[in-house]
C-alpha cells in the first residue's frame, strides 16, 4: 500500500504539512541543519499539522525538495540493505 502525499502549504519560508507529525519533523531539521544554506530551522506540531520554518539566503522550497528527496533516498538504500540481508539470511 502506497502512502498518501502529505497536502504542502507555504507561508513565506514556513511550510505546513498536514496529517505529519514528530517523526518526519525530527528527521527533515537533523537533515536540514547540515545544509549550508539554512541559517536555521524548526518545527512544532498541533493538531496533526507539522509546522516546518526554513530560514535561508536561498529557495526554502527547492531546500525543501531536496532534502525531501535525499530522505527518501536514504530510506530506499537502508530498505534494499535490509532486504538483502534477509535474502542473505534466509535465502529467496
Amino acid at each position: 500500500m502506497a502512502a498518501a502525499v502529505p497536502k504542502i502549504i507555504r507561508e513565506g519560508n514556513t511550510f505546513l504539512i498536514q496529517n505529519e507529525d514528530h517523526t518526519l519533523g525530527g528527521v527533515l531539521v537533523e537533515v536540514l541543519q547540515h545544509d549550508p544554506r539554512v541559517a536555521f530551522t524548526g518545527y512544532k506540531v498541533k493538531d496533526h499539522v507539522l509546522t516546518l520554518t526554513i530560514e535561508t539566503s536561498g529557495d526554502a522550497t527547492a531546500i525543501l525538495n531536496e532534502t525531501m528527496t535525499f530522505i527518501l533516498q536514504h530510506v530506499r538504500n537502508i530498505k534494499a540493505a535490509y532486504r538483502a540481508g534477509l535474502d542473505a539470511r534466509f535465502g529467496k
